[in-house]
C-alpha cells in the first residue's frame, strides 16, 4: 500500500472558549469624613493587555468605581476609583500563536460604608473568544482519477488591537453646579477593510450626572457623539471587532447663574479584534484507481467567515413593581447598563433578550434616596442579512432611560442600540489522504455498451466503470451532465491486472 499526501489546507474558526470570573476587592475614600450610604454603583471593567501562552491566556486591566453618594448632611456627593486586577485562564485550545478576544463585565457587587471608607467587592466574568486554526492534510490526486471542486474557506489575515480617543463638545440645558459622574460606552455602526485600512464608524453613549446651582437633587442627561478611526492594518478582509471605553473625562468651566452648561467630553477607547478573509481552496473530493482498490480518508473543513456588521436600535418598555412611594419624585436612572443574556439569528433579523439594568433616584421629604431596577426584555431587530443558524455576537447601550409612578409600579423606557455582528460557518468535505491497495483482476479489453439512467450524473458513472469522465465524453460526445435521458454507452478499456 502506498499514502499519498500533499500539502496541508489551514481553516480558521471562531470559538467560544468560556468564562474566568474574578473576584477584586478593593478601597474608595472620600475626602471628609461624612459618607451616609451609597445609592450607585457605577462599575466598569476592561482588559487592557492579555498574552496567549501554550494552553493559557495571562490578562490584566483595571476595573473604575464610580459612586453615588449620600453625605451625612443630607446631600450628595460623587467618588471616582479605579483599581487592577489580573488572572490567568486555562484553556487546551490556545497556543501562544492564538487570537483571542477577551471581553468583560460585572457579574456582581457590593459595597460597604465606613466612614469616609468605602468597601468595593466586585466579580468580573471576563469571556473568552478565540480563532481555532486547524492545518487539515490534503490529497493531491497522484496515480488515481480525481473530481476537483473549490471549497469556500476562511482564514484570519490580521488582528486588530488599538487605542484611541473620541470626543465632542457637548451641552447641557442647566445650569451645572457639580459634576457627580459620567459612564459611557462605545458602539459599532460599521466597519470595512480597503487597501489594508481599517474604517470603524460609530458612536459613543454618555450618560452624565449632576448638581444644578438651583438643587442639591441629582440629575442625569443622555448623549451620543460619533466617531471614525481609520486604522493600517496587515491584509484585507472583513473584519470582526469589538471596542470598549477604558476611559472618559469630562472638562467643563462652571459659570454662575448660567442658562446651559458647555463641556467636552473625550473617551479613550479600546478597539480588539480579526480580519478574516475568504478564499476558494481547489481540493480533491473524490477519487478511485482504474487499476487498484483505494480506500479514501476524508476531513471536513470547519471555518468562520464575517458576513455583516451593523447597528441596531430598539425600544423597551416595561411595568415593574416597585417600592418607591406614590408620592416621591423622580429624578432619572444612574448608573444604566444592558446585559445581553441570549442572541440568536432568525430569518431576516435577530432574537435578543436581555436586562437593562439602573438606579432610579428620586426624593421623599428632601431626601434622596435610590432603588435598584432590573428589567427583562425581548426584541427582534430587523436586519435582512441575518440567516437562521448565523453566528451572532452582540453589545449594547442606553441612548436613554425614564421611569413614570402609578402607584406600586413604574413604567421603566428605554432606547438602546445593538451593535450586532453575523458570522458564518463553512463546512467542506475533501479527500484528506488515499491508500492504493492491491491491483485488481479485471482484464476486460473489449468494447462494452452500458446502460445510465437519467438524472445520473458523469462522474458517478465513470466511477463505476474505472474511466475518467474525459475518456468517456471522447467515445459518447453527445452526453450531458447530468443525463437528460437514458442512454446506452459505449465504452472501449484495457485493463490489465
Amino acid at each position: 500500500m502506498s499514502e499519498l499526501n500533499q500539502a496541508g489546507l489551514n481553516a480558521d474558526k471562531l470559538v467560544s472558549l468560556g468564562q474566568k470570573q474574578t473576584a477584586v476587592k478593593f478601597k474608595a475614600f472620600c475626602k471628609e469624613d461624612n459618607v451616609e450610604s451609597v445609592l450607585v454603583q457605577e462599575l466598569s471593567p476592561v482588559v487592557n493587555t492579555f498574552q496567549a501562552a501554550d494552553g493559557k491566556v495571562s490578562y490584566s486591566g483595571k476595573i473604575t468605581a464610580k459612586l453615588l453618594v449620600e453625605e451625612q448632611n443630607g446631600g450628595v456627593g460623587g467618588m471616582s476609583y479605579t483599581a487592577d486586577f489580573s488572572d490567568e485562564f486555562f484553556a487546551a485550545a490556545i497556543t501562544e500563536n492564538s487570537a483571542v478576544l477577551p471581553r468583560c463585565d460585572i457579574l456582581d457587587f457590593s459595597t460597604e460604608v465606613d466612614g469616609a471608607e468605602v468597601s468595593v467587592n466586585a466579580v468580573i466574568a471576563t469571556d473568552f473568544l478565540a480563532v481555532s486554526q486547524v492545518n487539515y492534510p490534503l490529497f493531491n490526486g497522484d496515480g488515481v482519477i480525481c473530481k476537483r471542486n473549490k471549497i469556500p474557506v476562511g482564514t484570519v489575515t490580521a488582528r486588530v488591537d488599538e487605542v484611541f480617543s473620541a470626543g465632542a463638545e457637548l451641552e447641557v440645558k442647566a445650569d451645572v453646579a457639580r459634576v457627580l459622574s459620567s459612564q459611557s460606552f462605545a458602539v459599532i455602526d460599521s466597519a470595512e477593510v480597503k487597501d489594508k485600512v481599517l474604517t470603524v464608524t460609530g458612536e459613543c453613549v454618555l450618560n452624565l450626572s449632576y448638581l444644578t446651582a438651583e438643587s442639591q437633587i441629582p440629575q442625569n442627561a443622555y448623549f451620543t457623539y460619533e466617531f471614525t478611526q481609520e486604522i493600517a492594518v496587515e491584509a484585507d478582509g472583513m473584519p470582526f471587532v469589538f471596542a470598549d471605553v477604558r476611559a472618559t473625562k469630562i472638562h467643563m468651566d462652571v459659570e454662575e447663574n448660567a442658562q446651559e452648561s458647555v463641556f467636552m467630553a473625550e473617551s479613550l477607547i479600546v478597539l480588539r479584534g480579526i480580519i478574516v478573509e475568504e478564499t476558494e481552496r481547489e481540493v480533491v473530493v473524490d477519487c478511485f484507481s482504474p487499476t487498484n482498490a483505494t480506500n479514501v480518508a476524508a476531513s471536513t473543513a470547519e471555518s468562520t467567515v464575517i458576513k455583516h456588521m451593523c447597528a441596531l436600535n430598539s425600544a423597551v418598555e416595561e411595568k415593574i413593581v416597585t417600592a418607591i412611594p406614590s408620592n416621591a419624585v423622580l429624578s432619572g436612572f444612574f448608573g444604566g447598563n444592558v446585559s445581553v443574556v441570549n442572541a440568536m439569528t432568525v430569518e431576516g433579523g435577530v432574537d435578543v433578550s436581555g436586562v437593562v439594568s439602573g438606579n432610579v433616584i428620586y426624593t421623599v421629604d428632601d431626601k434622596v434616596k435610590s432603588e435598584k431596577t432590573d428589567v427583562p426584555f425581548n426584541t427582534v431587530l430587523t436586519c435582512d442579512a441575518a440567516n437562521v443558524g448565523d453566528g451572532v455576537y452582540v453589545n449594547a447601550a442606553i441612548r436613554m432611560m425614564d421611569a413614570t409612578l402609578d402607584g406600586g409600579e413604574a413604567t421603566v423606557k428605554a432606547e438602546l442600540v445593538f451593535s450586532v455582528r453575523l458570522t458564518s460557518t463553512r463546512s467542506s468535505a475533501f479527500v484528506s489522504s488515499v491508500d492504493i491497495g492491491e491491483a485488481e483482476n479485471a482484464d476486460r479489453g473489449a468494447i462494452e455498451v452500458c446502460l445510465a439512467f437519467k438524472g445520473d450524473n458523469l462522474w458517478e458513472v465513470a466511477k463505476s466503470l474505472k474511466m475518467s469522465v474525459e475518456d468517456i465524453l471522447q467515445l459518447n460526445p453527445e452526453l450531458t451532465d447530468p443525463l437528460d435521458r437514458d442512454q446506452k454507452l459505449l465504452i472501449y478499456h484495457t485493463l490489465q491486472a
